[in-house]
């Protein structure tokens, strides 16, 4: 008898607790604005501003390569500067679309960041050595075309550092208060039991 008493009572304290939580969230959900797949605390003003910023640096660095292919400076024939334009062009998009702090918009703009600044490291130590070789062959404009392209390649690479920050510093915040979603989480991982009979008050478990 005591041990069905005591599964009623349990019943009657997840059933209650429940009741109160989905109102308390429903409160909260009503005054704050929808964000359900969006990343609180991150900066679209600043996405779109290196997004932009990488689409630029994708223009240039492909006319730069198509230029290097007429002048036929050192690497020409591999074209580093065209498809490097392509890996800037990829975080570009992303971090644009990413402004509206949609969340996989952003963790596609962090890959993409990724490997443009993979591929630009390598483009400024290709270039590099063209420029040096090209240097030794005394030809001008092929020296001009590869500090245009290493100067392209390293505004890039610092473009997309800051973009891999941009995207990371939000998930290492702590939860805030005003945010329903870090609300509703620390109510599931620290519930409050609070359980009223028809009188308005607390029964006492069953011994």
């Amino acid at each position: 008898m005591a041990e069905a008493d005591n599964r009623s009572y349990t019943r009657q304290v997840d059933r209650t607790s429940s009741c109160l939580s989905m109102k308390k969230y429903r409160e909260r959900k009503k005054d704050s604005p929808p964000d359900e797949g969006k990343v609180r605390h991150y900066n679209g003003a600043w996405s779109m501003i290196l997004g932009v910023t990488l689409i630029v640096c994708a223009f240039f660095s492909t006319i730069i390569g198509v230029i290097a292919v007429f002048v036929e400076s050192e690497f020409h024939e591999f074209g580093p500067g065209i498809w490097a334009g392509m890996f800037f062009l990829a975080p570009g998009v992303f971090g644009i679309v990413a402004r509206n702090k949609i969340r996989c918009f952003v963790f596609g703009f962090l890959g993409a960041s990724v490997s443009s600044l993979v591929i630009s490291s390598n483009i400024i130590v290709i270039l590099s050595i063209g420029l040096s070789r090209d240097h030794v062959e005394n030809d001008v404009t092929a020296v001009i075309v590869n500090i245009i392209g290493i100067i392209l390649a390293l505004i890039a690479m610092m473009t997309s550092l800051f973009a891999i920050l941009l995207c990371s510093i939000p998930f290492c915040q702590p939860p805030d208060n005003k945010c329903p979603r870090c609300s509703s989480k620390q109510g599931r991982d620290n519930p409050i039991y609070l359980v009223l009979d028809e009188q308005g008050t607390t029964p006492e478990p069953p011994l």
